[in-house]
Order: C-alpha cells, then sequence, then structure tokens
C-alpha cells in the first residue's frame, strides 16, 4: 500500500467537496458486465484534482467480478488458463 503524508493530512481535514455518483455500466474483457457506482470526490482549492470510487453493490454479480480483477491483480496478472492481464498505465486505466 503507498501512503502519502499530504493524503492523508487531507484525509483528516475531510475538505472534500458535495459527492455527487453517476450508476454505469462497464464491459471488462475478463469479468464481462459490471455495474458500478462511480463517485468523484473533488479537493477544494485543488479543482484539478479528483479522488473517484468505483463500487458494485454487495452480493452482486459486479462485486463478484470487482474481487476476481481484484484477485488477479495480487495474483500477479495471471489467468485462470495461464495467459496473464496486462496493467496499463494508472494514469490511462479504465474499466
Amino acid at each position: 500500500m503507498v501512503k502519502s503524508p499530504e493524503f492523508a493530512a487531507l484525509w483528516q481535514t475531510r475538505a472534500v467537496d458535495e459527492c455527487r455518483y453517476v450508476v454505469r455500466q462497464y464491459r471488462h474483457p475478463l469479468v464481462g458486465s459490471l455495474t458500478l457506482v462511480q463517485q468523484p470526490l473533488a479537493i477544494p482549492g485543488h479543482p484539478e484534482q479528483r479522488v473517484v470510487t468505483f463500487t458494485a453493490a454487495p452480493g452482486s454479480p459486479s462485486e463478484a467480478g470487482l474481487r476476481l480483477l481484484a484477485g488477479l491483480v495480487a495474483d500477479g496478472g495471471s489467468t485462470t488458463d495461464g495467459g496473464s492481464v496486462s496493467r496499463p498505465d494508472r494514469a490511462a486505466a479504465t474499466v
């Protein structure tokens, strides 16, 4: 886990704008259809920065898909058939 003193300080102040969310459908090549809630958090005074979370309803097929993807990353990116999962650059990563 990466630790950032700046992020920790901002998190402590709870200095974020109103949280808005949107439910979106995504299609991932390994896990298929995902219904995710996207929630961007703006940092006051830094309009160019956002923290965006993607979550799935507990117990849903989308949650299972996210757990599978998390397992693949934790496993070093290997698939069950011995292939590998490419991991795009973090800045360009999309689901």
